[in-house]
């Protein structure tokens, strides 16, 4: 099991039950979180922000190479990135504002963590980048087209890094799950919800789906699996629900799984 992990952030619940889990297998847990909120004592905590990001990132390093400086112990092993949250609003309903909310929560921020720990990991010719995304980054349903958008964004970028950092040793993995019972966390409603009633329609179904999903111990034991590959894959779909909108997708007309999303989400 590698040494030393950070996981941005434990804001989200698979977060903090992966950054929970890595600690309870002796590894060196660094934790970001955006709020102000208690955690356990057995995780190194550090409050953020967005802007200060690289800075946070930056000391971390610091303090893994201070403290492994007479061990072999002083890379950034593993990074883990999770969203931070799902915007609930129809495309006309959504302020520039709020989608670039959206990207610097979900992409923004996890593109500036990756190119500050890449420096360390590139030196020492090893690493492992998880990108935690969605269904919703294969495919799209309507009223979280921010959302989405994020997540199909993680998607071709981890593809891209997977290509540019193999040589380095350095391995990128996406872990794609259907609704996790705690997403419902991560929800935010668009401010036009009260009068459009086709979003509440969705906003219905997509709770519908988080509460009938996936625990989050499923994507859990999934990246565990994925950490503890000599080579692990570039994308891992979980949840009995993504693998079934995946292969409806394959064997469906378009016609037929444009019908299947829209009962899916309650329209």
């Amino acid at each position: 099991m590698p040494k030393n992990a950070i996981v941005n952030s434990i804001d989200n619940r698979i977060g903090l039950e992966i950054a929970n889990a890595l600690s309870k297998n002796h590894v060196s847990v660094y934790a970001l979180t955006y709020r102000k909120s208690e955690y356990s004592d057995s995780l190194n905590v550090i409050k953020s922000s967005h802007d200060s990001i690289e800075y946070n990132i930056k000391d971390i390093i610091n303090d893994i190479s201070k403290r492994g400086s007479n061990s072999n112990n002083s890379n950034v092993d593993i990074l883990v990135n999770t969203p931070l949250y799902a915007c609930v609003s129809m495309l006309e309903d959504t302020s520039m504002d709020e989608f670039i909310s959206q990207f610097n929560a979900n992409l923004f921020t996890a593109i500036r963590i990756i190119k500050t720990v890449l420096p360390t990991m590139k030196n020492n010719r090893k690493g492992l980048i998880v990108n935690i995304g969605s269904l919703a980054g294969i495919v799209g349903f309507p009223g979280i087209s921010a959302y989405a958008s994020s997540m199909f964004a993680l998607e071709g970028l981890s593809e891209c890094l997977r290509y540019e950092l193999m040589p380095y040793g350095i391995y990128t993995v996406i872990v794609e799950p259907g609704a996790v019972k705690s997403d419902a966390s991560l929800v935010r409603i668009g401010s036009n919800y009260a009068d459009n009633t086709a979003l509440s329609n969705i906003y219905k179904g997509i709770m519908h789906l988080i509460e009938h999903g996936l625990n989050v111990e499923d994507v859990v034991s999934t990246v565990l699996r994925i950490i503890e590959s000599s080579k692990p894959g570039l994308r891992y779909i979980v949840g009995e629900h993504a693998y079934m909108m995946l292969d409806a997708r394959k064997r469906m007309s378009e016609a037929e799984f444009e019908e299947l999303i829209r009962r899916d989400v309650g329209l």
